[in-house]
């Protein structure tokens, strides 16, 4: 309704208003309504970063871990079957290198550690640039024989250190000299320094798929997974 003023004569009026009067008034409450709003707003959080990777290993292979999805191997598993003959008798031998100066979990003997879901990955934790994860045969580490288990990690990005995790399916040895490793995949903290938990995914956050780098390196079982989801 448009507003009306009284006149000295008594007689009613119509009171002009104009469009830029209108508009201006329009984006004033627009912008105090936003405000209010931001305001209210929680306030951002660290983004955990997730890729999914269900490759497998089996009878030796190399598999590269791309973690933030650049291009470029942080980490590198290696299945070796046999590494070597111990007493006439070959063994499996799974273990872990980070590229560069990026590191692995490892336990007070050098050993890589497997983590149980929701342990803490951050500051305090040991790490090492190498280090085996299972044999089948002697020093067998804590990886043989396990299922949803978790390498942490620590790598950079643009010179700072940022904390992940490397999840697996299953580790196992199923005959003599021979061992099947099969990946879940690997997320880590966007946020440098930044303790992540174990298996900890985002929180319904981006899920990202391995890079070529890490589908290649898998061999042909990657890149028929790759095929499958692609297909979907």
């Amino acid at each position: 309704m448009t507003p009306r003023r009284k006149l000295a004569s008594g007689k009613l009026t119509t009171r002009e208003t104009s469009l830029p009067q209108i508009l201006d008034r329009r984006l004033f409450l627009y912008t105090l309504a936003a405000g209010s709003a931001l305001a209210a707003a929680p306030a951002s959080h660290a983004e955990v970063i997730f890729t999914r990777h269900d490759a497998s290993l089996l009878d030796g292979g190399t598999l590269n871990i791309d973690m933030d999805n650049d291009g470029a191997s942080d980490f590198r598993l290696i299945l070796s079957q046999p590494l070597t003959y111990s007493h006439y008798r070959a063994y499996a031998n799974l273990r872990a290198y980070g590229a560069g100066s990026n590191w692995l979990g490892a336990n007070g003997s050098g050993f890589a550690e497997a983590l149980k879901r929701t342990a803490r990955i951050g500051d305090g934790r040991r790490f090492a640039h190498r280090a085996i994860m299972a044999t089948d045969l002697l020093y067998r580490g804590e990886w043989l024989s396990v299922t949803d288990r978790f390498l942490g990690v620590r790598f950079l990005i643009d010179g700072e250190n940022h904390y992940g995790w490397i999840g697996f399916r299953r580790v196992r040895d199923f005959a003599p000299g021979q061992m099947m490793v099969v990946l879940a995949g690997y997320a880590y903290e966007t946020v440098p320094n930044k303790t992540i938990v174990a298996g900890d995914r985002g929180d319904g956050g981006p899920t990202f798929q391995p890079t070529s780098l890490a589908i290649l390196s898998s061999g042909h079982t990657g890149i028929g997974q790759r095929r499958e989801r692609n297909a979907h």
